[in-house]
């Protein structure tokens, strides 16, 4: 469809967001994920629990494998697509950020390699330290230039604010990443305990950076593509000071006690944890997950039983300073949480994100989602075989019959991960990012006629499409890329009622708006507070 002014003259099609070397890098950031869960996601963590049943000992394995096993999973398998999606939607981010993306990825595949074999007294560890300090640098300037993509930044909504302190806590993790790891080799080599530096990190790692990030997600899109209930900004930021008071807290309680060597404080123990549950509550609480949503697919599922995780692991958490019992039942025991909270919650939401999203971004019809059940029953049925029988096992009289099963669980949670990985790299492998809107596999979505008034159907291209005045209008509302003249890829798919939605933007006053005319009364101000 061609666009005219108002005065007759051809007006230039708004431009696809982001150039070439953008799309470029958003396809190597997320083929990149799927590889980090695929290996040492999903595949190294299956041969660890083979050689823990082997052995029957956790312990068995050593720190610095379990350390990187999960560093790769929050760094690689979360953090990736993340920075994938960022490239996708910011039509001009700094070029800085190609040159960090490009010093990233190679730190963290390296690490994979050199943590495990950086003792003390070995040249491995200052190596691995370098890698560190490389990624903590290449995590600061993406932040810094995708800073912008995470909301206004005079009034980000009360979601946006989730997602840049979600960031600020990743960010944090990176720059007390090696010194853990520098601490944790120091108190190998003098024979102390190993195991003090850690739970900070992953305070850090699970509760600042994946909860925080997934709750603020959720917030906007659970509400907009399934028509869950809404979270009232009030709760929000209620929620997220609560939650930021915790994990501040419980991170600079543990480094104290790990310093001193002392026991941990029962009082901070049991106080922080049901703080913390409240904070998840007030915001998943109103989305009534569980009921029957107006707008429900294959996907809906992994979202119920991600919450459903998400409540499991904090409340195992909520438990674990009441366990008067050994040192050695309590840290089987938190990796059990952990792994309930990271493939659970974490996993599995982004399964269900990258599910929807990846194809719509990238032009390609996922005409496979029918796998996604047989993927959802092998994930759930894996982790709640691990969760239990790995709190099992440390228990004498169960102990005997409780380490197989994790065998088990290993190929269940491996063949569900590769099945979601495997499918997606190959359609992202053999697609071209930013041709959604033009793809022969997309459904054809009509343009609107010049001489129609635009309705909530149409689409946001149709609306950037009739003239300046219209993509001025949709640049006051929060839709700051069809200002700039610059659309996401699958703007010919997401209608405005959708963007409405997603964008906190009061329907009717925009359409008003585009109309040239008043808005209805009782409309109220939607301002727009993200990018489309």
């Amino acid at each position: 469809m061609s666009e005219t002014s108002t005065a007759g003259a051809p007006l230039p099609a708004p431009a696809v967001a982001g150039d070439p070397g953008n799309r470029r890098f958003y396809r190597i950031c997320l083929i990149s994920g799927f590889v980090a869960a695929l290996t040492a996601g999903a595949a190294w963590g299956a041969q660890i629990l083979v050689r823990v049943a082997a052995k029957h000992s956790f312990s068995s394995i050593p720190h610095g494998e379990i350390d990187v096993h999960a560093h790769a999973a929050v760094a690689g398998w979360v953090a990736l697509p993340v920075f994938a999606f960022a490239f996708f939607i910011s039509p001009r981010p700094r070029r800085a950020a190609a040159w960090a993306i490009c010093a990233y990825l190679p730190a963290l595949l390296l690490r994979m390699y050199t943590q495990p074999r950086a003792d003390a007294d070995t040249i491995w560890l200052p190596i691995t330290l370098g890698l560190c300090a490389v990624q903590a640098l290449a995590s600061g300037i993406l932040l810094l230039s995708f800073w912008d993509a995470t909301g206004n930044p005079s009034r980000p909504a009360p979601w946006q604010r989730f997602l840049q302190w979600s960031l600020l806590w990743f960010f944090a993790a990176t720059l007390y990443d090696p010194a853990a790891l520098y601490l944790t080799e120091t108190a190998l080599q003098e024979g102390r305990a190993v195991t003090a530096w850690a739970p900070a990190l992953r305070q850090l790692q699970i509760n600042g950076f994946c909860i925080l990030l997934l709750l603020g997600i959720g917030q906007q899109v659970l509400p907009a593509i399934y028509g869950a209930g809404r979270t009232s900004a009030p709760a929000a930021l209620s929620a997220l000071t609560l939650a930021n008071f915790v994990i501040a807290a419980e991170v600079i309680w543990r480094l104290v006690v790990a310093s001193l060597g002392i026991p941990v404080p029962p009082l901070l123990a049991v106080t922080l944890g049901p703080l913390f549950y409240l904070a998840v509550v007030l915001v998943v609480g109103p989305w009534n997950i569980f009921r029957s949503l107006e707008r429900e697919d294959e996907t809906t599922r992994f979202h119920r039983a991600a919450v459903l995780w998400l409540h499991v692991g904090l409340l195992m958490y909520l438990f674990e300073p009441l366990l008067g019992l050994s040192p050695d039942f309590r840290r089987v025991y938190y990796a059990a949480a952990t792994h309930a909270l990271g493939l659970g919650f974490v996993g599995q939401s982004l399964l269900a994100y990258t599910f929807r999203t990846v194809p719509l971004v990238s032009g390609i019809s996922l005409s496979q989602l029918a796998r996604a059940e047989t993927c959802f029953y092998l994930l759930n049925l894996g982790c709640a075989i691990r969760v239990v029988f790995q709190v099992l096992s440390t228990d004498y009289d169960c102990a005997s019959f409780a380490f197989e099963p994790l065998l088990l669980s290993a190929l269940l949670e491996l063949t569900a991960v590769g099945m979601w990985g495997g499918l997606l790299f190959w359609k992202v492998l053999n697609s071209t990012p930013g041709a959604a809107a033009c793809a022969p596999s997309a459904p054809s979505v009509p343009s609107a006629p010049a001489d129609r008034e635009l309705g909530p159907s149409d689409t946001l291209r149709d609306a950037a499409l009739r003239s300046p005045e219209a993509r001025a209008v949709l640049g006051r509302f929060g839709f700051r890329c069809a200002e700039a003249g610059e659309l996401p890829s699958f703007a010919g798919r997401v209608c405005l009622r959708e963007a409405c939605l997603l964008h906190d933007v009061d329907e009717r006053e925009l359409l008003a708006a585009l109309a040239g005319r008043a808005a209805p009364a009782g409309a109220t101000g939607g301002g727009g507070a993200g990018p489309a």
